[in-house]
């Protein structure tokens, strides 16, 4: 029984490189060419509509409209395994109403910042545009039911799997697979992802209008008003404690 598990495990494991295979999908090469040589020429004339004005709300704006061209795809193939077995008198698994199955699936994790959330600052004196950027995230999971493929399934007389129940299987596999999404590299590496996509979007402001660009995390800007708050904290209670010695 276990070899004939363990046989049809490897089978579903076949095509598949360990439990996660993650590519990049082409749309991260179109942010290299769309964004780079399309959109700049596009962002140039609308980032100065009349007077030449350039505002961080007019930078945020033209970020929001190539908001899928900011965002990068990961598509993915994974194994999953699902027992519910019960046991009668002595520990012995009862036949007639345990269960197991053993299938593969696959799906699309859409990472990125979330457009809505950047800030944009311009200091027109130093010619110095600032951009905030927010948390990797993720922004959409598909995880389509018609491309799982059962590898094995057994049950019991009492025991068959409903549709609610395969519903809930693939429920509880996404959850695993965005934890272990959230807690790997990959979100950090779509920020990273959008900020050279963000970069080749205003190169026209900085390759021939001579701004500066600069990029700020969000935490780091929350950290920084953190230690502020705390050392203002602190100078008010020596000025106290002075106060009251004398």
């Amino acid at each position: 029984m276990a070899k004939t598990e363990t046989r049809n495990e490897n089978e579903a494991r076949k095509g598949l490189k360990g439990q996660w295979v993650f590519y990049l999908v082409l749309i991260c090469l179109a942010v290299g060419i769309a964004v780079g040589v399309i959109v700049p020429r596009k962002i140039s004339g609308l980032l100065k509509p009349k007077g030449g004005e350039i505002t961080g709300e007019t930078i945020v704006e033209q970020i929001i409209s190539v908001q899928k061209l900011i965002t990068m795809e990961y598509h993915y193939k994974d194994i999953g395994k699902h027992e519910d077995t019960k046991t009668i008198i002595g520990g012995i698994t009862n036949p007639l109403t345990s269960k197991k199955v053993l299938f593969t699936y696959q799906g699309t994790i859409h990472a990125g910042v979330d457009v809505k959330k950047i800030q944009a600052d311009v200091d027109e004196d130093a010619k110095v545009i600032s951009i905030t950027l927010p948390r990797g995230e993720i922004l959409a999971h598909e995880m389509p039911p018609e491309d799982v493929e059962i590898y094995d399934e057994r049950t019991g007389v009492f025991s068959k799997y409903s549709f609610d129940d395969r519903n809930q299987i693939l429920v509880e596999e996404k959850n695993r697979i965005e934890r272990e999404f959230e807690n790997s590299s990959y979100l950090e590496d779509a920020r990273k992802e959008a900020e050279k996509a963000i970069t080749a979007l205003l190169s026209v402001l900085t390759e021939k209008e001579g701004y500066t660009l600069r990029f700020l995390y969000a935490e780091m800007e929350e950290e920084a008003g953190s230690e502020a708050e705390a050392e203002n904290a602190d100078s008010s209670d020596t000025q106290e404690n002075s106060e009251a010695a004398a």
